[in-house]
């Protein structure tokens, strides 16, 4: 991927999706620049670095005139030979903001921009400065280190460009523009549900064998190296050159230091090549108890088979909501089903909407139950009426049985005291077979029929 050296160019703002009404950024008054970068390969004696810079406008001294607000930043990037101490890039730019209403998104989502420097294979050091145009006491620094290296035989990857979005494109102009894609980074490394719920990655490959099959595993792992999630798929490129493009929610994550990582195998398992890059994740939406049941849920299903996880979720559908039913068909990896369960029974498991909230461990107690006691017409009884109620409410506080007789059909009536000030379940055994039928309930959502009683008949 080549670029004309010290190439730079910026966008005023880059307004992020509102996924949440939490503050996204630091308090007003802070200021921080965020700096990441990747490294790509150029030719046989250099290679293409990227710089990628975020700041918070909210963290801005402004000045209004003509009812507009106006801030800015000096940028400042200097680029060093570690080896002799000489500079080899070295350059400075203003960002300016003109905005005329601060409640709106773009003062508390960040600004992001990107600069491309041509290297040569060495060791360099590099230091990024920030000054608020209007504040000069407000500045801050960051320093790094890096090798530029040769992507020689055999597959060699890239560094892995962590982004808020990546979407096809064919607008060449754009700064972010990328092989055929818009590819915004995300600089913070710093994803959750109140920011970025989303994490999509982009990586390159070098040397590859056209028409050969590759092995790509990702994974993420916590601060003590566990994997809490991966993935393989198969790969094959028509070019020397490829993409290693893709995103993973990490919604259902708990805040911490995290890693993702690309391998690339070759069609016996053998590694080829990886990359991998640090980055932290802020989900506050997930308290201690969640994370408890995340991590049990997580060592449960890791013994479970593809076909056992989805008859898992088929008996779970009661918890489920409209969306995960039709979502769930359609992963069809094992890791993926595995990823799904974990994210619904962490939610599950705290409540959602009118659903009762119910551990997965509890929940399958209640279907263990319900197949012993109210199976029927050859159906599991946690596919039966009587069934789903149990394992929605547990065991009722009361219950009336009236048998069969000469002119009344077998019914139940089931009653909950605790549940919506009061509410009961009749049961009908409709067609004589032992399979009792919900036909009235006064619980909310649940049918209701107040003339239930001529099904005796």
């Amino acid at each position: 991927m080549k670029k004309l050296i010290y190439t730079l160019l910026f966008i005023s703002a880059l307004v992020a999706d509102v996924f949440s009404q939490q503050q996204a950024g630091p308090a007003a008054g802070d200021f921080f620049i965020n700096v990441d970068f990747a490294r790509f390969k150029n030719d046989s004696q250099s290679g293409y670095l990227e710089v990628y810079y975020g700041l918070y406008p909210n963290m801005l001294k402004y000045e209004k005139v003509d009812g507009v607000y106006h801030a800015g930043v000096m940028l400042k990037t200097r680029i060093l030979d570690r080896l002799s101490g000489e500079p080899v890039a070295e350059n400075a730019f203003p960002l300016k903001i003109a905005e005329k209403d601060t409640s709106q998104p773009w003062y508390r989502y960040p600004l992001v921009t990107q600069a491309g420097f041509v290297l040569p294979i060495g060791d360099y050091s590099m230091e990024v400065t920030a000054v608020d145009s209007l504040a000069s006491e407000s500045q801050d620094s960051v320093s790094m280190s890096f090798v530029v290296s040769a992507f020689s035989e055999p597959v060699q990857m890239s560094d892995i460009e962590m982004c808020k979005k990546i979407a096809r494109s064919q607008n060449k102009t754009d700064l972010f523009y990328k092989n055929g894609l818009e590819v915004v980074p995300i600089p913070s490394l710093v994803l959750g549900i109140a920011t970025s719920p989303v994490l999509f990655y982009y990586s390159e490959l070098y040397n590859l064998t056209p028409g050969q099959n590759y092995t790509v595993k990702t994974y993420i792992l916590d601060a003590n190296d566990n994997i809490v999630r991966e993935s393989t798929k198969q790969q094959a490129y028509n070019a020397e050159t490829g993409l290693l493009v893709g995103n993973l929610t990490i919604t259902s994550h708990p805040a911490g230091k995290y890693t993702f990582r690309c391998v690339v195998l070759d069609e016996n398992e053998n590694e080829f090549t990886r990359t991998q890059k640090a980055f932290t994740i802020f989900n506050p939406h997930i308290n201690n108890k969640a994370l408890a049941e995340q991590t049990e849920v997580t060592k449960a299903l890791k013994k479970l088979s593809l076909k056992d996880m989805r008859k898992e979720f088929e008996m779970a559908r009661y918890v489920a909501t409209e969306n995960e039913v039709l979502m769930f068909p359609q992963v069809d990896t094992e890791s993926g089903v595995r990823d799904f369960l974990v994210k619904f029974w962490t939610e599950v498991s705290t409540g959602r909407g009118d659903k009762p909230a119910i551990t997965r461990s509890d929940y399958l107690d209640r279907v263990e139950t319900a197949n012993k006691n109210y199976g029927a017409f050859g159906r599991d009884g946690w596919d039966t009426d009587r069934g789903r109620i149990y394992i929605l409410y547990g065991e009722a506080d009361e219950v009336d049985r009236s048998p069969a007789d000469s002119q009344t059909k077998a019914y139940q009536i089931w009653r909950y005291y605790s549940l919506d000030r009061g509410v009961e379940f009749v049961f009908v055994d409709r067609n004589g077979y032992g399979n009792l039928e919900l036909v009235h309930s006064n619980m909310r959502g649940e049918l209701s029929d107040r003339m239930w009683e001529r099904f005796l008949q």
